[in-house]
Order: C-alpha cells, then structure tokens, then sequence
C-alpha cells in the first residue's frame, strides 16, 4: 500500500473534497536515529495547517506511553502540529491516544486532530471500498523512470525510439508508456502521426514516482556504522542525488543483500 495515496483518498472520501493533503517531502531537522527508524517523518499541510506526518515503518505500533513521548519531543523540536499515521492500531490504543489528545490517522477507520477539532470513526466497510486502488508501475515501467531521471534521454521521442534506445520490445514498451501516461509521470504529445513522451523536470519526476515506484526491500534500517565487512552499495535518494539535481539526503542510503547483511551482524 502506498500510504500518502491511501491517505489522501481517505480525505477526499470523508470531506468531499481534492488536494485536502500537500506533502512537502522528508523533514529535514536532525532527530534521534530511534525515532527516524520508527516513522517516515514528512512535511505537509493538512486542510492548510503545516504539520509533520509520522507515518510508521511497520504495522507495529510502538505503546501509546512511548507515542505520547514521541509525539511531544517531536512537536518541541519541530514547531508543528505531529500526525501519527499506521495500519493496525487497536480500538483501545486508538481511544488511549483521544484521551491524550495525540492526532492520528489510520486511512479508512479513523481520524483525530484534534487542532482541527476532528474526531472521525468510520465502521464497516463504506470508506476502504471507496478507496481506488493504488496505481501500481510494472517492472519496464519503472526502469523507464529510473532511466530519465539518471539520463534524461527519453523526453522529446517516440515510444519507437524509446524501444530502439533501450533494447525493449515495442509491445512492452508501449505497456510501459502507457502505465507512465495513466500514472501522470509522463505525458503523450501528438506530432503528426507519432506520439512524443514528455517528462518532468527530475525533482518534480521524482516526487510523483516515489509515491508509486516499488523498491526491492525487505526491512529497513538504521544505523550508526555500517558493520565491518559487509558490502554495500549507494542507494535511494542518496544514489539518485549524484547523478542528478537533487539535494542529497541528510542521512546516507545504502543497499545490501538480507543474507550478507545478517552475516555481518552475527
């Protein structure tokens, strides 16, 4: 599931109206490695207020004593209103948290902010089935991406010579443009009988595409060395920021195999 997605249909589900979340990307303050291993914290606005979504790494949530101190170290450190977004949050944890007046958001069962003097309990199924279904990228389709974003070669051509440049055959890539186009990643310009791909600037590309690309992983980590021994290779943003405009991350990203990397830890 991609959750901003799942999110922001939620809230077109339950307001009746678009564009109720603005995502800003990553918050960029420096915070304790426990916390940035628990929640993807991102910059947004919500209905207009600036807030930080920290929305979790996993579907376990951490006991509502420790939300609650998450929830106001992260709010003195970061000056805005915190939203706590997951899956799997119990009835009683939910109620907990009301008491203690900690926002959170659990897409089609759930909304509390209480700055916003909202308090949404959804029961049964109405809301989850009016959600649409996430836009998924086939594996050519992403690798298209991934290759504008590293070369910047595919604006301005045809789907032919986009087969021709890459070695795809032109049925699979005429899938994969077509995933792209109903993706809104990229767009299909007429000129005369051909159809021309036209792409985002890199860092717009980008910010549509993360939202929807599927990355190979298994579990994520954070940690304050990597072990001895282990091999690694640049990855994420932090890949993308060296061979493209965009700003590198404040934390490193690195890639390894599960197997290598649990040798490596013992």
């Amino acid at each position: 599931m991609n959750t901003e997605i799942t999110i922001e249909a939620y809230l077109e589900a339950i307001t009746g109206k678009r564009n109720v979340l603005h995502t800003k990307g990553l918050t960029s303050i420096d915070l304790p490695r426990y916390v940035t291993s628990l929640y993807d914290l991102r910059d947004a606005e919500l209905v207009g207020v600036p807030v930080v979504l920290a929305i979790l790494r996993s579907t376990t949530w951490a006991s509502v004593v420790d939300v609650a101190r998450h929830y106001e170290m992260l709010k003195g450190r970061v000056q805005k209103e915190i939203v706590f977004v997951g899956e799997g949050l119990t009835s009683r944890a939910a109620d907990r948290l009301v008491r203690r007046r900690i926002p959170h958001l659990v897409a089609g069962r759930q909304l509390f902010l209480p700055f916003l003097l909202l308090d949404i309990k959804t029961t049964g199924t109405l809301i989850k089935d009016e959600l649409p279904e996430v836009m998924k990228l086939g594996q050519w389709a992403e690798a298209l991406v991934i290759r504008q974003l590293l070369h910047k070669d595919l604006d301005g051509i045809s789907g032919t010579d986009v087969a021709r440049k890459t070695g795809m055959s032109v049925m699979t890539t005429q899938r994969a443009v077509s995933q792209l186009n109903s993706a809104n990643l990229c767009r299909l310009d007429e000129v005369g009988r051909k159809k021309i791909l036209r792409f985002d600037e890199s860092q717009n590309l980008w910010e549509k595409a993360v939202k929807i690309l599927m990355p190979p992983l298994s579990m994520t980590v954070a940690l304050d060395k990597i072990p001895d021994g282990l091999q690694t290779f640049i990855a994420g943003i932090s890949a993308i920021a060296r061979s493209t405009l965009l700003n590198e991350s404040e934390i490193p990203v690195f890639a390894a195999s599960r197997r290598n990397f649990l040798v490596s830890i013992g």
